[in-house]
């Protein structure tokens, strides 16, 4: 169960994208500082390093992650911001996704997963700071919700 919940986590982190009015700041890479990040009841990953790339279409996120058992694993996803939803398959959860931008500093996306959980994601941006902050509310079926806020810094 713990390893479904850090998946989904890791998806959700993927699913988001820069806003119009910083998108020129967003793009590049980013790193998690633990230290400042809080993982909910989960063991979190050892090293976990985001990309950013501007396309033609949208965006293509990238995570690379070093898992707590010391594997290297990379995962990357094709972002619209569009508010349409549309088909998601990840590791732990398949159903739909679909992101919107709710100002221009926050963006939120939603993944209805089929089997019942449903993970919410805000990303945010404050004036000033070279941050992304990721919140994360995951509410699996038949149990309760986890949330998770993870910082990341520009590298």
């Amino acid at each position: 169960m713990k390893w479904m919940l850090r998946s989904t986590r890791v998806l959700v982190v993927l699913a988001f994208a820069a806003s119009d009015c910083w998108s020129q700041q967003a793009f590049g890479t980013w790193k998690v500082n633990p230290t400042r990040s809080t993982f909910g009841t989960n063991p979190h990953d050892k090293e976990i390093i985001l990309r950013i790339e501007q396309r033609a279409r949208g965006e293509v996120v990238t995570l690379d992650r070093i898992l707590p058992n010391g594997v290297a694993a990379t995962t990357s996803i094709v972002l619209f911001m569009d508010g349409q939803p549309r088909a998601f398959q990840g590791e732990r959860c398949s159903g739909t996704q679909s992101s919107s931008r709710l100002d221009d500093r926050t963006v939120e996306a939603r993944f209805p997963c089929q089997e019942g959980r449903s993970v919410r994601m805000v990303r945010r941006t404050s004036p000033g700071t070279r941050d992304l902050v990721f919140e994360i509310t995951d509410r699996p079926a038949r149990s309760r919700r986890v949330e998770s806020r993870l910082v990341f810094e520009k590298q």
